[in-house]
């Protein structure tokens, strides 16, 4: 489920198991304790509400300014859930362009909001 699913729905749901203060996942607190399972993994609602789908806030070619690290990150593209993107410059003793990584399209879109467009 999406962070704006979790804000509509799950926040005063029943089902919905906290962590820190902070909903976590969906499930039910018993004698045997907490079986949940964590909102990233449920992909229908318990009470029938139809999944929120997540817009992609950065397109292919969108480098991101990572404040506070200050590395500047390029979305090299986006496949189905994640972006997949490359720090800029290189590393290591013989100058290598950094890995690319695959990340969640959430994590990124609530992480960095900053964007310079090429």
């Amino acid at each position: 489920m999406t962070f704006d699913f979790v804000d509509k729905h799950c926040v005063h749901c029943d089902y919905c198991i906290y962590s820190d203060g902070e909903p976590w996942g969906c499930g039910e607190i018993d004698d045997g304790g907490c079986v949940s399972t964590e909102f990233r993994r449920v992909s229908h609602c318990r009470l029938g509400y139809a999944p929120i789908a997540h817009k992609p806030k950065y397109k292919v070619g969108d480098r991101i300014d990572t404040i506070p690290v200050g590395k500047i990150i390029e979305v090299v593209k986006g496949l189905d859930g994640y972006y997949v993107i490359q720090p800029e410059g290189t590393h290591g003793r013989f100058n290598e362009p950094y890995p690319v990584y695959k990340c969640d399209f959430e994590d990124i879109d609530y992480t960095y909001e900053r964007v310079r467009r090429n």
